[in-house]
């Protein structure tokens, strides 16, 4: 199902979810609330690093919110599975959502490839424009890979 979002006077469309990473189910309902007000109904939630590994092999992300303190695989782990791991087409925006605002985390999140750091109680401004800007860029790789099979199969039809 599609759902629709404005930068300015830009519409933007996107098909996927957005997986929810955290453990805390106050923490879950609250950042679902925060998605459904910005117009990101769809939403896939899981409480460990481990769910959300299984849930990218599974489903196509463009955006991951990414607590950072889970038992078992935490955040930092998790998405060094899934950025650096996977055999993924498309590559999520991770975007850490923590209360541990720390240099040494923000490094650690950097180095791993996350794209966002963003601190609980979380800025809403803030996170709606790292939705956007995930979205953004995941519309342009669909756009370019789109053009790069139709060239293709341009080249294949002109040959027979």
């Amino acid at each position: 199902m599609a759902h629709f979002y404005r930068k300015g006077l830009e519409t933007i469309v996107s098909y996927d979810p957005v997986l929810v990473v955290e453990d805390n189910k106050a923490n879950q309902t609250l950042i679902i609330k925060i998605l459904e007000i910005l117009g990101f109904p769809h939403c896939v939630v899981t409480d460990n690093g481990a769910d959300a590994v299984q849930a990218c092999k599974q489903l196509q992300f463009a955006v991951i919110l990414m607590d950072l303190r889970m038992p078992g695989i935490d955040g930092i782990q998790a998405s060094q599975i899934i950025l650096n791991d996977l055999a993924l087409t498309y590559k999520p925006h991770i975007i850490a959502v923590t209360t541990d605002s720390t240099p040494e985390r923000r490094k650690a999140c950097t180095k791993v490839g996350m794209k966002a750091f963003l601190t609980k109680p979380v800025c809403i401004p803030a996170l709606n424009e790292c939705i956007i800007d995930a979205y953004q860029d995941y519309d342009q790789f669909l756009n370019s890979h789109t053009k790069a099979c139709k060239t293709k199969k341009e080249a294949l039809t002109s040959q027979n």
